[in-house]
């Protein structure tokens, strides 16, 4: 038994979560301390960076604060991954000067397209580039005051050590601001945004020692100062290696605010000690995206916007279950999940859409279409990535996936069998990543079923499958028609 600790950190949108663990995967307290999104005006999606600061603070105190005899075993290391990208502005002192602008704000969507053009390819919407060109031409006076530029991990990786640092995967989504042959900043771009030359953070490895975390930030927080602090993760990565999606052809299915499709084509471990196949997008390629969290609790709630909603959202579990009583159906209506999505390059945003919603339906077939466009998503990214055949285990992760629902419709559709590890989730894949770097534990190989835990497996039906089969035919056809429409005639 190996009982030194390590700390993981999570920093999402909508949750900050921690977990507490010996170096050999036996889970100590977990925690969770919800987030709060600002939208100040239409496009406008903000957070302030000292809700990450206070959440750290409530995490420590309710993850170590609350472990009999800890100051007995000192903390071994601990790793933060955030939400990305999103873009923190802040002066020579790591301060932020203006709230933090995450991935979903849309008002930079009006240059995606030079952002491509600087990057060399295209880009999602939700990079940091878009961003900067948007600032450059409206607030140039902020960046005139820039001096650091963060993404959340980052930042609380500076507030707790002093050290600006970053992974190569995180500053890979940056956009064209990072070169991925040379794995190094565009400095020349930088210049051009008007960006103070030591504004970019230093790249380093992942897995790498950060620093340690200072008098100051320690008697602050209330961890042991001198805490070896490990350069993490964005949220997706640490989320595949929470879930143990670490060898090729593995596949995170993630049910999120941000739904993903996420398939390993690297060994992980091989990554972090090399990250030079960031260069083909290792150690996983994403191939299927979707923004179904708001969207969810708004149909449920009668299509309330998200600005005017107030009070509890809807009974989402009592909808699952009615979603399961209706079955797979051929004629309940379809959803392409399209929800809030940023233009690609010189192209129009897509638009979501609900086809074929009839007077004989009710919220729970919305509900459940909403559910299987995810499904949807998946297959269909898989499909056009051509990865079907290289696929083989899939895996379950995200606060969504504790839907039996939500995960059955999945495999329906798919016709795939998912496994699911409740204890799973970023938080878990940071304090994997602490403990493979300060100590040495098996996190890749065999000791990683410890850190996982019991395993949930959903198989699917055939009978569902083959109507699902059905519905995906269509559901790809009105898709293509459709993008026609959103694209125009070309």
């Amino acid at each position: 038994m190996d009982d030194r600790l390590v700390l993981g950190i999570d920093v999402g949108s909508s949750s900050a979560k921690g977990v507490l663990a010996t170096a050999d995967g036996r889970i100590i307290h977990r925690a969770a301390i919800p987030q709060t999104v600002d939208r100040p005006g239409l496009g406008h999606v903000e957070q302030s960076p000292d809700q990450w600061w206070e959440a750290l603070r409530r995490l420590v105190r309710s993850t170590i604060g609350r472990s009999a005899g800890a100051e007995a075993r000192p903390l071994a290391g601990l790793a933060i991954s955030g939400h990305f990208p999103t873009l923190v502005l802040a002066d020579g002192d790591g301060e932020p000067i203006v709230p933090a602008l995450l991935y979903a704000d849309r008002r930079a969507d009006g240059y995606v397209a030079q952002a491509s053009e600087i990057a060399g390819w295209h880009l999602m919407g939700d990079e940091l580039l878009p961003k900067l060109l948007w600032l450059r031409a409206r607030r140039p006076d902020l960046l005139r005051r820039t001096r650091r530029v963060f993404n959340p991990q980052d930042h609380l990786v500076f507030r707790l050590t002093g050290n600006h640092l970053l992974d190569h995967r995180t500053a890979m989504r940056s956009g064209g601001l990072f070169d991925p042959a040379a794995l190094a900043w565009r400095l020349d771009v930088a210049n051009d945004l008007g960006l103070a030359p030591d504004a970019l953070p230093e790249l380093r490895r992942a897995g790498d020692i950060a620093g340690t975390v200072t008098s100051l930030a320690a008697a602050d927080l209330g961890l042991p100062p001198g805490t070896p602090v490990i350069l993490g993760l964005p949220d997706t990565p640490a989320a595949l290696l929470g879930a143990g999606v670490v060898h090729p052809g593995d596949v995170l299915v993630y049910y999120g605010t941000t739904t993903t499709v996420d398939v390993c084509t690297v060994a992980f471990e091989d990554y972090l000690l090399d990250p030079s196949s960031i260069r083909e997008w290792g150690p996983y390629r994403e191939v299927g995206y979707a923004v179904l969290g708001p969207a969810l609790p708004w149909a449920a709630s009668g299509l309330r916007s998200v600005a005017s909603r107030s009070g509890p959202d809807a009974d989402l579990a009592r909808l699952d279950r009615d979603a399961v009583m209706l079955g797979a159906d051929p004629d309940g209506p379809y959803v392409l999940p399209h929800f809030m999505a940023h233009p690609r390059g010189d192209e129009p945003a897509l638009r979501p859409a609900i086809v074929g919603l009839d007077v004989t339906h009710d919220r729970a077939h919305l509900h459940r279409a909403l559910l299987e466009s995810f499904g949807f998503t998946v297959r269909a990214g898989l499909e056009d990535a051509d990865l079907t055949a290289f696929a083989r285990n899939f895996t379950a992760a995200g606060g969504g996936a504790a839907s039996d629902a939500w995960r059955q419709i999945v495999s329906d559709v798919l016709g795939v069998e998912q496994v699911w590890a409740a204890a799973s989730d970023g938080a878990l894949g940071d304090a994997m990543l602490a403990a493979w770097a300060t100590c040495g534990s098996d996190v890749f190989g065999p000791g990683r079923s410890t850190w996982l835990g019991d395993l949930a497996r959903t198989s699917p039906d055939d009978a569902a499958s083959r109507v699902e089969a059905s519905r995906y035919t269509t559901w790809c056809r009105l898709r293509d028609a459709l993008t026609e429409v959103w694209r125009g005639p070309r």
